[in-house]
Protein backbone atom coordinates (compact mmCIF):
# COMPACT_ATOMS: atom_id res chain seq x y z
CA UNK A 1 0.00 0.00 0.00
CA UNK A 2 3.10 2.17 0.38
CA UNK A 3 4.00 2.39 -3.34
CA UNK A 4 0.43 2.91 -4.10
CA UNK A 5 0.15 5.64 -1.74
CA UNK A 6 3.60 7.12 -3.33
CA UNK A 7 2.37 6.81 -7.08
CA UNK A 8 -1.00 8.75 -6.30
CA UNK A 9 1.95 11.85 -5.64
CA UNK A 10 4.34 11.12 -8.45
CA UNK A 11 4.52 9.07 -12.25
CA UNK A 12 8.27 7.39 -10.50
CA UNK A 13 9.44 5.92 -6.98
CA UNK A 14 12.88 5.28 -6.20
CA UNK A 15 12.19 2.43 -3.27
CA UNK A 16 14.65 1.70 -0.42
CA UNK A 17 14.09 -0.72 2.55
CA UNK A 18 15.49 0.26 6.03
CA UNK A 19 17.90 -2.76 5.88
CA UNK A 20 19.91 -2.22 3.06
CA UNK A 21 23.08 -0.22 2.71
CA UNK A 22 23.74 1.88 -0.17
CA UNK A 23 26.92 2.89 -2.03
CA UNK A 24 27.38 6.53 -3.08
CA UNK A 25 26.54 6.24 -6.65
CA UNK A 26 23.26 4.25 -5.87
CA UNK A 27 20.85 7.67 -6.31
CA UNK A 28 22.75 8.42 -9.55
CA UNK A 29 22.25 4.92 -11.23
CA UNK A 30 18.67 5.11 -10.30
CA UNK A 31 18.15 8.72 -11.92
CA UNK A 32 19.99 7.55 -14.69
CA UNK A 33 17.71 5.06 -15.27
CA UNK A 34 14.48 6.08 -14.87
CA UNK A 35 15.16 8.62 -17.07
CA UNK A 36 16.96 6.76 -19.85
CA UNK A 37 14.60 3.86 -20.13
CA UNK A 38 10.92 6.06 -19.03
CA UNK A 39 9.69 5.99 -22.38
CA UNK A 40 10.49 2.11 -23.04
CA UNK A 41 7.42 -0.12 -21.36
CA UNK A 42 9.60 -2.95 -21.64
CA UNK A 43 12.02 -1.78 -18.76
CA UNK A 44 10.30 -3.19 -16.04
CA UNK A 45 12.55 -1.33 -13.28
CA UNK A 46 15.96 -0.76 -12.19
CA UNK A 47 17.79 -2.70 -9.58
CA UNK A 48 20.60 -1.45 -7.37
CA UNK A 49 21.39 -4.80 -6.40
CA UNK A 50 23.78 -7.43 -8.11
CA UNK A 51 23.36 -10.65 -7.43
CA UNK A 52 26.85 -12.36 -6.40
CA UNK A 53 28.09 -13.74 -9.35
CA UNK A 54 31.95 -15.05 -10.31
CA UNK A 55 32.14 -13.08 -13.59
CA UNK A 56 33.09 -9.35 -13.66
CA UNK A 57 31.13 -7.59 -15.70
CA UNK A 58 31.44 -4.19 -17.44
CA UNK A 59 28.46 -2.73 -18.42
CA UNK A 60 24.89 -2.82 -16.68
CA UNK A 61 22.59 -5.74 -17.79
CA UNK A 62 19.33 -6.21 -18.32
CA UNK A 63 17.72 -9.73 -16.24
CA UNK A 64 13.96 -10.72 -16.91
CA UNK A 65 11.24 -9.93 -14.27
CA UNK A 66 11.75 -7.20 -11.38
CA UNK A 67 13.90 -7.07 -8.00
CA UNK A 68 12.79 -5.41 -4.69
CA UNK A 69 16.56 -4.39 -3.05
CA UNK A 70 17.11 -0.67 -3.39
CA UNK A 71 15.19 -0.31 -6.94
CA UNK A 72 12.99 1.81 -8.91
CA UNK A 73 9.84 1.98 -11.48
CA UNK A 74 7.29 4.04 -13.10
CA UNK A 75 3.38 3.91 -11.77
CA UNK A 76 2.58 2.34 -15.78
CA UNK A 77 4.77 -0.41 -15.25
CA UNK A 78 3.44 -1.09 -11.27
CA UNK A 79 0.14 -0.76 -12.30
CA UNK A 80 0.38 -3.99 -14.68
CA UNK A 81 1.53 -5.05 -11.64
CA UNK A 82 -0.73 -8.82 -10.85
CA UNK A 83 -1.31 -10.00 -6.97
CA UNK A 84 -2.77 -13.02 -8.00
CA UNK A 85 -0.33 -15.35 -7.28
CA UNK A 86 -2.26 -18.59 -8.61
CA UNK A 87 -2.43 -16.56 -12.03
CA UNK A 88 0.74 -16.06 -12.24
CA UNK A 89 2.27 -19.53 -11.36
CA UNK A 90 -0.13 -21.34 -13.94
CA UNK A 91 1.27 -18.90 -16.44
CA UNK A 92 4.50 -19.81 -15.59
CA UNK A 93 3.80 -23.82 -15.91
CA UNK A 94 1.81 -23.33 -18.99
CA UNK A 95 4.84 -21.57 -21.13
CA UNK A 96 7.15 -24.55 -19.36
CA UNK A 97 9.16 -20.91 -18.08
CA UNK A 98 10.30 -22.31 -14.30
CA UNK A 99 13.73 -22.73 -14.70
CA UNK A 100 14.56 -19.60 -16.65
CA UNK A 101 12.47 -17.72 -13.44
CA UNK A 102 14.58 -19.88 -11.55
CA UNK A 103 17.20 -17.96 -12.56
CA UNK A 104 18.72 -21.28 -14.09
CA UNK A 105 18.16 -22.94 -11.10
CA UNK A 106 19.81 -20.33 -8.95
CA UNK A 107 17.07 -19.34 -7.25
CA UNK A 108 14.02 -21.29 -6.52
CA UNK A 109 11.51 -18.77 -7.07
CA UNK A 110 8.74 -21.00 -7.73
CA UNK A 111 8.81 -22.02 -4.18
CA UNK A 112 8.73 -18.70 -3.32
CA UNK A 113 5.61 -17.85 -5.53
CA UNK A 114 4.05 -21.42 -3.98
CA UNK A 115 4.30 -20.76 -0.71
CA UNK A 116 2.77 -17.36 -1.35
CA UNK A 117 0.15 -18.78 -2.71
CA UNK A 118 -0.34 -20.99 0.57
CA UNK A 119 -0.27 -18.16 2.84
CA UNK A 120 3.18 -19.45 4.22
CA UNK A 121 4.94 -15.65 3.19
CA UNK A 122 3.49 -12.43 2.64
CA UNK A 123 5.64 -10.82 0.01
CA UNK A 124 4.47 -8.55 -3.01
CA UNK A 125 8.06 -8.97 -4.61
CA UNK A 126 7.92 -11.95 -5.02
CA UNK A 127 4.32 -11.15 -7.08
CA UNK A 128 5.82 -7.88 -8.74
CA UNK A 129 9.20 -10.18 -10.20
CA UNK A 130 6.83 -12.82 -11.43
CA UNK A 131 4.31 -9.99 -13.34
CA UNK A 132 6.98 -8.36 -15.01
CA UNK A 133 8.89 -11.70 -15.90
CA UNK A 134 5.31 -13.18 -17.15
CA UNK A 135 5.17 -9.98 -19.49
CA UNK A 136 8.31 -10.43 -20.48
CA UNK A 137 9.77 -7.00 -19.32
CA UNK A 138 13.30 -6.48 -18.10
CA UNK A 139 15.23 -4.69 -15.20
CA UNK A 140 18.40 -2.85 -15.49
CA UNK A 141 21.20 -4.31 -13.18
CA UNK A 142 24.54 -2.30 -12.57
CA UNK A 143 27.35 -4.27 -13.18
CA UNK A 144 28.35 -4.75 -9.12
CA UNK A 145 26.12 -4.36 -6.67
CA UNK A 146 25.10 -0.75 -5.40
CA UNK A 147 22.38 -2.39 -2.09
CA UNK A 148 23.78 -4.84 0.29
CA UNK A 149 20.68 -6.53 2.43
CA UNK A 150 21.29 -6.85 6.13
CA UNK A 151 18.56 -7.99 7.35
CA UNK A 152 20.21 -11.20 7.31
CA UNK A 153 20.56 -10.66 11.27
CA UNK A 154 17.51 -12.46 12.74
CA UNK A 155 15.68 -9.11 12.87
CA UNK A 156 13.97 -9.36 9.68
CA UNK A 157 10.64 -10.32 8.57
CA UNK A 158 11.46 -13.22 5.74
CA UNK A 159 15.54 -13.95 6.09
CA UNK A 160 15.77 -15.45 9.46
CA UNK A 161 19.81 -15.40 10.37
CA UNK A 162 22.09 -15.68 7.20
CA UNK A 163 24.28 -13.04 5.30
CA UNK A 164 23.24 -14.71 1.82
CA UNK A 165 22.50 -10.91 0.37
CA UNK A 166 24.70 -9.39 2.22
CA UNK A 167 27.46 -7.94 0.01
CA UNK A 168 30.93 -5.80 -0.56
CA UNK A 169 29.03 -2.72 -2.16
CA UNK A 170 31.06 -0.64 -4.84
CA UNK A 171 32.02 3.36 -5.14
CA UNK A 172 32.54 3.17 -8.68
CA UNK A 173 30.47 5.89 -10.12
CA UNK A 174 30.94 5.22 -13.86
CA UNK A 175 27.56 2.95 -15.06
CA UNK A 176 27.29 2.45 -18.75
CA UNK A 177 23.70 2.19 -19.25
CA UNK A 178 23.18 -0.42 -22.43
CA UNK A 179 21.71 1.24 -25.81
CA UNK A 180 19.98 -1.84 -26.57
CA UNK A 181 17.11 -3.50 -24.51
CA UNK A 182 17.63 -7.04 -24.61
Amino acid sequence: SGIDEMFSLSSKLIVIEDDLILAKGFLDFMNKGLSRYENNSGVASISGYQYPIERELHTSVFLRGADCWGWATWKDRWEQTSFSGKELLNQIRTKKLANEFNLEGSNNYVDLLQKQILGEINSWAILWHASMFVQNRLSLYPPYSLVSNEGGDGLGTHFGNNQLYSQKISDEMDFLLPSSIE
